[in-house]
């Protein structure tokens, strides 16, 4: 067993005033944990880069599960703290419940995703925690596409959830997302006026649809583009590139692509560079 962070002796003099916790090993740090489901063997979390965690809390004497929340994390492997360490541990399938005082719990990291309504703010906490499912980069992208073409989670959930760990500074405009890849001071792009643009599709796990695309075209008029697109470079200027993420019902819709390459429901994205703005056509 990993040792884990001493927090207090105070801490673990008032757990073993408890009865709840028949059943529980206790740790090194006062704390207790009681193994509710073997992992599967499908991967430790040390060794992976995101993890759907399912979880919920409950006061020490309530026996009963709690409502559990889901959250997807990238896996801060450089982290510290005790409950970090219990999970590091911990592997894809495996399910435990840890009492600890709430005053612990509430300077962790997943604090921050709980509903702490009626928790007695003074007291201990039952903790039940499961690891769902562990993914490499890859295995987290084609998970997140699956999910939103089986409309397991929106679309846009799932765009945000494939950027939020590496790309922070992503601009939302709507439920269009921009990543700027490079900066200009050139002409905006802007109706009537003639656009070259350079791109290449993909899908949302990477994988790429087409070869290298170059336009010359009047920018603004209707069915040139599909419409994500048309409106994720209107943001953008002469000498940009930029990766535009979108929503099937902005990109191929409900039936994807005529040429069957987009599945149905299947959010994409665009790495785009504008090459030219010219003055306005008559």
């Amino acid at each position: 067993m990993r040792p884990f962070i001493f927090i207090s002796l105070a801490a673990a003099a008032l757990a073993g005033c408890h009865s709840e916790w028949q059943g529980y090993e206790q740790l090194d740090n006062g704390w207790y944990r009681r193994l509710d489901r073997f992992g599967n063997g499908e991967g430790l979390m040390d060794t992976c880069k995101y993890v759907l965690l399912s979880f919920g809390i409950s006061n020490a004497s309530d026996t009963s599960a709690s409502e559990p929340s889901d959250i997807y994390s990238g896996w801060p492997a450089d982290s510290s703290g005790a409950l970090h360490e219990i999970i590091a541990a911990m592997e894809s399938g495996e399910a435990i419940t840890i009492g600890m005082p709430w005053q612990d719990f509430s300077r962790e990291w997943l604090a921050a995703f709980t509903d702490s309504s009626g928790i007695q703010r003074d007291g201990w906490i039952r903790l039940r925690l499961q690891v769902v499912k562990v993914f490499n980069q890859q295995q987290y992208l084609d998970h997140l596409q699956s999910a939103a073409q089986q409309g397991e989670m929106e679309e846009h959930e799932a765009i945000e959830l494939a950027l939020i760990h590496d790309w922070p500074q992503a601009e939302q405009h709507g439920k269009l997302t921009i990543i700027r890849q490079s900066v200009a001071p050139g002409d905006s792009v802007a109706a009537g006026r003639e656009v070259h643009i350079r791109y290449n599709s993909y899908l949302l796990n990477g994988v790429r649809l087409d070869p290298l695309t170059e336009m010359v075209f009047p920018f603004g008029r209707p069915g040139q583009l599909i419409p994500g697109l048309q409106y994720g470079l209107s943001f953008l200027r002469e000498g940009e590139r930029a990766l535009i993420f979108m929503p099937s019902y902005l990109a191929f819709g409900e039936q994807g692509s005529s040429t069957g390459i987009v599945p149905p429901h299947t959010p994409v994205y665009f790495d785009v560079e504008v090459m030219g703005v010219n003055a306005p056509l008559d």
